[in-house]
């Protein structure tokens, strides 16, 4: 599972450098040829990366293929594959001329904005992504991230506060859990701080005893 979230991160920051610069470049001199073009080859390394996380089915050798093989076999949402096709249908006019079709500033403006919504739709809401809360997400420790995967364990299983089912625990899963629970004791419950001992009265003669 590390393997892949790492390779998931890694595929992510490529993409977001490549369509920050693509997007830079349209705004400043709306480049829509430039636009399209780098917008369909973000997409095919976005395929690239869905065939090698996620695809268990053959796949033929031709990669304009695969994107109807991925719709087909499920592991591509339709409406994303969709988006995906859209994009690399103008970013094909774009390289090869046109072929009669005017290219517009609001085809720039709409693959990009199309290339934003796959990303985001892998990366944040698929179950087969890294389900982060955006794009800007930094890559999780893995301790804090094993640590809130027990407490998630830990509190959705009420199985664990009955004394008779850790006989049957693994002796490494319950001294994980029981860290666990350590840890998160002590980060929600934190020790009092050491108080100094009241200091002893004054031994004066007129002072009364109950004061």
């Amino acid at each position: 599972m590390s393997a892949t979230l790492d390779k998931q991160y890694s595929y992510l920051k490529d993409l977001r450098q490549k369509t920050a610069h693509l997007r830079a470049r349209f705004e400043e001199g709306s480049d829509v040829r430039n636009a399209l073009i780098g917008a369909a080859s973000a997409s095919r390394d976005f395929l690239q990366m869905v065939v090698e996380l996620h695809c268990s089915v053959p796949l033929p050798e031709e990669k304009d293929r695969w994107l109807g093989e991925l719709r087909r076999h499920g592991v591509l949402d339709p409406r994303m594959a969709t988006k995906l096709q859209t994009i690399l249908i103008l970013g094909g006019h774009a390289s090869s001329g046109n072929h009669g079709v005017p290219l517009t500033r609001e085809d720039g403006k709409t693959v990009l904005s199309l290339l934003d919504e796959v990303l985001e739709w892998y990366f944040c809401d698929s179950e087969i992504g890294p389900q982060l809360e955006s794009l800007d997400s930094e890559k999780p420790d893995p301790e804090a991230e094993l640590f809130r995967e027990t407490l998630e364990l830990v509190s959705s299983n009420s199985q664990f506060t009955k004394p008779h089912v850790w006989g049957s625990l693994d002796e490494s899963l319950v001294a994980a859990v029981e860290a666990a629970l350590s840890q998160a004791r002590e980060l929600k419950c934190p020790p009092p701080a050491e108080t100094p001992p009241p200091t002893k009265k004054a031994s004066l003669p007129w002072l009364r005893e109950d004061w």
